[in-house]
């Protein structure tokens, strides 16, 4: 949304001041960008996917193509879905629910551009957690009880254990 009304005011503003012809430069140097077969970072190699739960796959291409989405397991009968990208470039498929343990690839495709093939993913739990610096310390805490309140030595303890991981995760 950000982007389009970013856009749609330097066209405006090119027009409004009898630079046309810049506004059509701009209007044809996005069509590639925009139109081009693409996938949020989400789904990389090595992602994991929700079990049992019905999957969400999404992305860009040119508008009105048809996009083959394919999830092929190592093992077992794969699923495909083919859905009509919309005016603004936006697609959004859904393949049934795969169980815990599935290991796949991906492929995304038109008829007319290289298709995009995600490696190595798998099927399983997905937690999304967010939180202050001492949310890991919480998790790892030993000899404390759920309800004890959080003190201003948890709290060093927290930040020091933090400082100490650099970043790796436990």
């Amino acid at each position: 949304m950000f982007f389009a009304m970013t856009f749609r005011s330097v066209v405006s503003t090119l027009v409004s001041r009898g630079l046309a012809a810049g506004a059509g430069l701009v209007l044809l140097g996005s069509g590639a960008a925009l139109g081009q077969l693409r996938l949020p970072a989400v789904f990389s190699d090595h992602a994991m996917i929700q079990a049992d739960k019905p999957v969400e796959v999404w992305g860009w291409a040119t508008p009105s193509k048809v996009v083959s989405v394919t999830f092929r397991p190592k093992e077992g009968k794969g699923h495909q879905s083919w859905v009509k990208t919309a005016a603004n470039g936006r697609w959004r498929a859904q393949l049934p629910a795969m169980k815990a343990g599935t290991a796949a690839e991906l492929e995304v495709h038109t008829h007319d551009e290289t298709p995009i093939i995600i490696k190595d993913m798998l099927a399983g739990e997905v937690w999304l957690c967010s939180g202050q610096s001492n949310m890991s310390y919480l998790l790892t805490t030993k000899g404390r009880k759920p309800n004890e309140s959080t003190g201003p030595e948890i709290l060093e303890e927290a930040q020091k254990n933090a400082t100490d991981a650099q970043g790796a995760l436990r």
